[in-house]
């Protein structure tokens, strides 16, 4: 590397050089580059290590927010007509929509679950910058991205060249001066007082003066609005968290899916940013008829102080459903007698998986929850080698 780096240098002095791009060990090279897998539960973590390791050299993030979504198949063979010569080799996976197919599932229901792999790719995204602007030392992101056919899976096109979402919607968590949620968790139960923390990555060259942070959430049938904060005054280069912003999330019989939108008004300019913000109904899960137990060791959720109705599992009996924040053999010994399971937690995150099964969870960077079955035809085809995500958080409902 040393010799290739030089030699290269002497041939064309002008121009800057990186060595391996994918493990962070600059020796050589003009850049600090690495690959930054890790997950949306910890990637402000992540970030932090990186900023430490650089030195005085500029960080290059490689493969950066990456957010796999489902090939658009239907619109490739009718524009190709038929599957191309390039479908096999390069769709990631190719065989998904056989799988959605063998299922009973119709073009129309497919193309939805697609519909929301894009969505969860672009706030997967919003994620990984948001907390890559919570690090002091990160004044603003630049993004690029690959678009050969190989790389879309992860990327802003389509297979055919067409955009997937508007990257404007990236913008307000890219900018220099970018309002961005200091909390990890936007769900929030329904007819509940909810609480986040907004906060401002200030780069833009100007101190706030005279600043007034508000808020609006929408829903289908309801509008909130409100100021948040008044009278802010904040110097220019750094990372602010504002007092905690608290509203009543409407009660409704089922999940709902909101736009939450923060403004900031000071003298000079004015910054906004949006997110999804889902109010989830425990009625649902109350009402139902339903024997619904959870299983947290670690008390990572205080499941006796939100859910004081529920009982925990402690097993060597089959329940409806069990919540759980850990594999156990006990757990598989459940879900092998037919029990249902959703498990909050994996790898090295906030939600450990580390008793018998340590190595039973590959989750990638845009999972969050879904227990994988790589024997399932159909889970075993989506995107993320298996494990599905956020793309099918918009069928939270009660009747999906």
């Amino acid at each position: 590397m040393s010799f290739i780096i030089n030699k290269a240098k002497e041939l064309d002095p002008n121009r800057l050089y990186a060595d391996n791009s994918s493990t962070g060990a600059n020796k050589y090279g003009d850049f600090c580059t690495t690959h930054p897998y890790a997950g949306v539960n910890e990637f402000d973590s992540a970030i932090d290590r990186w900023v430490n390791v650089r030195g005085n050299y500029p960080l290059v993030l490689g493969e950066y927010a990456d957010a796999r979504t489902i090939s658009n198949r239907y619109e490739i063979i009718d524009a190709c007509g038929g599957i191309p010569w390039w479908w096999e080799a390069t769709s990631t996976p190719p065989n998904a929509y056989a799988a959605f197919e063998a299922q009973g599932y119709t073009r129309e229901e497919i193309d939805e679950f697609k519909d929301e792999s894009y969505l969860s790719s672009l706030e997967a995204k919003r994620a990984y910058m948001e907390d890559s602007k919570k690090n002091s030392s990160v004044a603003a992101l630049f993004l690029t991205q690959l678009v050969d056919i190989k790389h879309n899976s992860c990327g802003f096109y389509d297979e055919l060249g067409n955009l997937k979402f508007d990257p404007a919607e990236l913008q307000g968590s890219a900018g220099e001066t970018a309002l961005v949620i200091d909390d990890m968790v936007h769900n929030f139960a329904a007819g509940k007082t909810a609480a986040i923390t907004p906060a401002v990555s200030h780069y833009n060259g100007m101190d706030i003066q005279n600043g007034r942070l508000s808020y609006t959430s929408q829903g289908e049938k309801v509008v909130l609005s409100g100021v948040a904060q008044e009278e802010i005054t904040l110097q220019n280069g750094d990372y602010y968290c504002f007092d905690d912003l608290t509203f009543l999330m409407p009660d409704t019989s089922g999940a709902e899916r909101y736009q939450l939108t923060l403004t900031l008004e000071c003298d000079g300019f004015t910054v906004s940013n949006h997110w999804d913000v889902w109010g989830y109904s425990t009625h649902i899960l109350r009402d139902n008829g339903k024997d619904v137990r959870y299983y947290d060791p670690s008390d990572v959720y205080h499941f006796d102080d939100t859910y004081p109705w529920m009982t925990e599992w402690k097993g060597g009996d089959n329940p409806d459903v069990v919540i759980t924040t850990d594999i156990t053999n006990a757990i598989l010994t459940y879900l092998e007698a037919g029990g249902q399971v959703i498990y909050l937690g994996a790898g090295s995150g906030p939600v450990t998986s580390t008793t018998e099964q340590s190595n039973f969870t590959n989750f990638t960077s845009s999972s969050l929850i879904f227990f994988p079955d790589d024997t399932h035809p159909l889970v075993a085809a989506l995107s993320s080698n298996g494990y599905g995500g956020i793309q099918f958080l918009d069928f939270a409902t009660p009747d999906f």
